[in-house]
């Protein structure tokens, strides 16, 4: 019931909403997560959000980092080190990088 009322409610200035692109959430390994600053300028208004991360400071800075990444990046992520995986299999199998010494 209250979280019916509460999607119904809607914001009094559009300034107040306002939203981060995760590319600039996680630049610089999540700077933004460890940065005692401003980062009002990072964000940008909005009409809507597609996401919510949790405002929760307590936590681990460096596993809010990780998770994310592995969250909206862990797929490109898996298939680019498979393709390096294959890559360097070939070039031992066929002599051109030197073995265990």
């Amino acid at each position: 019931h209250l979280a019916r009322q509460v999607a119904r409610m809607s914001i009094a200035h559009p300034e107040v909403l306002r939203v981060t692109l995760v590319h600039k959430a996680l630049r610089r390994c999540g700077d933004a997560f460890r940065c005692d600053g401003d980062m009002h300028h990072l964000s940008e208004r909005s009409e809507g959000i597609s996401r919510f991360w949790s405002h929760s400071w307590h936590g681990s800075q460096w596993q809010k980092v990780l998770t994310l990444m592995v969250l909206y990046n862990g797929l490109p992520s898996m298939l680019l080190g498979t393709c390096a995986a294959f890559i360097v299999m070939s070039l031992f199998s066929v002599g051109l990088l030197p073995g265990f010494v």
